[in-house]
This record gives structure tokens, C-alpha cells and sequence, in this order.
């Protein structure tokens, strides 16, 4: 998809949702509290998280945690494997998982404008205020202030 940020596209009917460091998530390990509170940090100086955002960070933290650790058993274990009987080579188990978890980070961290081409789309306003412009003639709002 292709698209660029034009006034006329803003809406000022965007809900504003305070930034403030949602609430940690029961069951996080010690990794992943050490992520979520390294996501928060800079999410909240980007002015891009609120207390709804809560579940969506915390898969983003998990996929991440989840990938770094395939990758380890990967590099452990391998991405290739042999079946003693048949002699057949395949991926490994490890190979597999490192597939499906980089595909759900990749998946996350796009929802959070996270990557060089998501950047470029992600608007935000680190004091909370909208970024949507307050033009009240329509014929500046669709035009971008030209009249």
C-alpha cells in the first residue's frame, strides 16, 4: 500500500487517548518485564502509547522475547537435523519456530511503526495533543490551508 499524510486525510475526530505507561501484564518473566519496561521508555518519548495499548505491547514483548529465544536454541541446536533411520535431512524444529516467531515480531513491531517504512507512517504527538489540522473551512481542509 502506498499513501502519503495529507491534511485532508487527519481526521479531527481521532480519538485522544492520554500517554501514560499502561499497566504491566500479570505473567510476564523477568526478560520480558525488562523488554516491556525498554518498549515503554521509548514509546511514550515517541508520544505513541496509552493504557488501551496495553495488550498490543505486551504480544509485541512476547514476540520479541520469543524470537530472541529461538534464535539462541537455533544457534544451540541447529537449523538442520537428520533422521537416524532414514538418513533424510530437514529443517529443525528450532529452524520452524525461528520462522513463525520472526513473521509474529515483524507483525508487532509494523503495529507500532517500528520499522524504517512503518516510520514514516506513524503520527504522533508526544504531549497528547492531535495532530489533526484545526482548519474549520472545508474548502482548506480538503485543499491543505490553499485556498
Amino acid at each position: 500500500m502506498r499513501g502519503t499524510a495529507r491534511p485532508c486525510r487527519a481526521s479531527p475526530d481521532e480519538p485522544k487517548i492520554p500517554l501514560v505507561v499502561p499497566p504491566v501484564p500479570h505473567g510476564l518473566d523477568r526478560t520480558e518485564r525488562r523488554h516491556w519496561d525498554r518498549w515503554c521508555d521509548e514509546l511514550v518519548a515517541l508520544g505513541l502509547i496509552g493504557t488501551l495499548h496495553g495488550p498490543a505491547l505486551e504480544q509485541l514483548v512476547r514476540a520479541e522475547v520469543r524470537l530472541l529465544r529461538a534464535r539462541k536454541a537455533q544457534a544451540k541446536y541447529g537449523a538442520v537435523e537428520v533422521d537416524p533411520k532414514t538418513g533424510v535431512t530437514r529443517r529443525s524444529g528450532y529452524a520452524v519456530e525461528l520462522d513463525a516467531a520472526e513473521a509474529a515480531y515483524r507483525r508487532w513491531i509494523a503495529e507500532f511503526g517500528a520499522t524504517p517504512a512503518q516510520a514514516t507512517r506513524v503520527r504522533s504527538s508526544a504531549s497528547g495533543e492531535s495532530t489533526a489540522p484545526a482548519a474549520a473551512d472545508p474548502k482548506a481542509r480538503f485543499f491543505g490551508g490553499a485556498s
